[in-house]
């Protein structure tokens, strides 16, 4: 499956499926398919369309077949060009379900964000199409209105949701200062990516029973809860005196050591003392990953393992990354982060003496195989010194 922006040799193409589009489903779009312009029409516009940062159509191909479509349009007025639309996404109904309708969304912002001082994309949605509405928000855009009745079909009136994703980069918060900000909210506020890796754990096939475990940026302590009711003798590593609050009033009297400390400073254990390193979501915002490895490779004995989790490196070139919304000012703040390389993970642990067991990449439930992976996990053995 191909993702385009479409030319004017397209034109025909996309009017049918445009056409189709608004017959199947009437309430999701403003036009009706009387309306649709003809075809040399279409063929100018996308003709006027190559090239510039106003306007794009992107196609989504099965073979040499269209079916799937999305369009971006950005205001043309001064005091308006900071901000663009998406229109008219569309996937036929057969090829649903496979995550397209998201690949195409995700693209139009890829491309969208390469338009010099954009700033906003806004897009339109009737509130009865729910499954739009959903893709939509994982895509990153927000509800901001409602705009009652703005859909009349014979006697039934619709109302649209304009919601919106900021483009603005976001001024990145120093990881200790937004952990300690964010512990407040931290367990309450939706998070597929934590709510996965700790799926993942879960999954893992670790030997935890009876062993020394250090856990890596233990957060609020929901895989250390974990961790103790496998058996393991955890200590539990976290340089957020918020966050490490939160996981002891979680763990309560459980026999956990916690430490407040800083993992880009040598550990405060001594040399081959774990059997076992965890790190859920930590790495990205540590920028030298052949320090940590160093330091794995240090405490961890013969025989030992480190599990990792982290969020896929393709994620964060689509823009995803850790943040969260102030709950006072609805401000979105982004926490630091570093972008490493599938490779940089691997090779900082072969170096320091670990043999790389397994690797694999989770996505979101129900997600199909055409959706980036969310998540990336690699697990290593501590091998035998020659």
């Amino acid at each position: 499956m191909r993702i385009r922006v479409l030319t004017a040799a397209d034109a025909a193409d996309f009017r049918a499926l445009r056409i189709r589009g608004l017959r199947e489903h009437p309430e999701a779009f403003g036009r009706t398919p009387e309306e649709v312009d003809p075809v040399e029409v279409i063929a100018h516009q996308l003709r006027v369309d190559a090239g510039s940062d106003m306007d794009f159509t992107l196609g989504a191909l099965d073979g040499e077949v269209l079916v799937g479509v999305a369009g971006c349009h950005r205001e043309r007025a001064r005091k308006q060009r900071h901000v663009a639309h998406i229109w008219g996404v569309y996937v036929a109904p057969e090829h649903r379900r496979t995550g397209l309708g998201r690949r195409l969304v995700l693209e139009a912002i890829a491309r969208a964000r390469t338009w010099p001082d954009l700033e906003w994309l806004r897009l339109d949605v009737t509130t009865v199409n729910e499954g739009a509405r959903a893709l939509y928000v994982s895509c990153g855009f927000r509800p901001v209105a409602i705009k009652p009745s703005s859909l009349r079909i014979g006697e039934r009136h619709y109302d649209e949701e304009l919601m919106a994703l900021d483009l603005r980069p976001s001024r990145p918060v120093d990881v200790a200062a937004a952990y300690d900000e964010w512990a407040e909210t931290y367990d309450r506020d939706a998070n597929r990516t934590r709510d996965l890796a700790a799926a993942t754990l879960r999954q893992s096939g670790l030997d935890l029973g009876g062993r020394d475990v250090l856990e890596i940026g233990c957060g609020t302590g929901r895989n250390t809860e974990w961790l103790v009711e496998q058996g393991a003798r955890v200590t539990a590593l976290d340089f957020s005196a918020g966050m490490l609050r939160r996981a002891q009033a979680r763990l309560g009297s459980a026999p956990v050591r916690f430490v407040k400390h800083d993992v880009r400073a040598a550990w405060p254990l001594v040399a081959g003392s774990v059997d076992c390193v965890i790190a859920a979501l930590v790495l990205e915002h540590v920028e030298d990953v052949a320090a940590f490895f160093e330091e794995c490779g240090r405490v961890v004995r013969v025989g030992g393992e480190v599990w990792l989790a982290e969020l896929h490196p393709i994620r964060q070139l689509q823009g995803g990354g850790a943040e969260f919304t102030r709950p006072r000012t609805e401000e979105r703040v982004r926490v630091a982060a570093f972008l490493h390389d599938v490779a940089e993970y691997v090779s900082a642990g072969i170096r320091v003496g670990f043999t790389l067991r397994e690797m694999g990449e989770s996505r979101d439930p129900g997600a199909g195989r055409f959706v980036a992976p969310q998540l990336l996990w690699l697990r290593f053995r501590r091998a035998a010194i020659a």
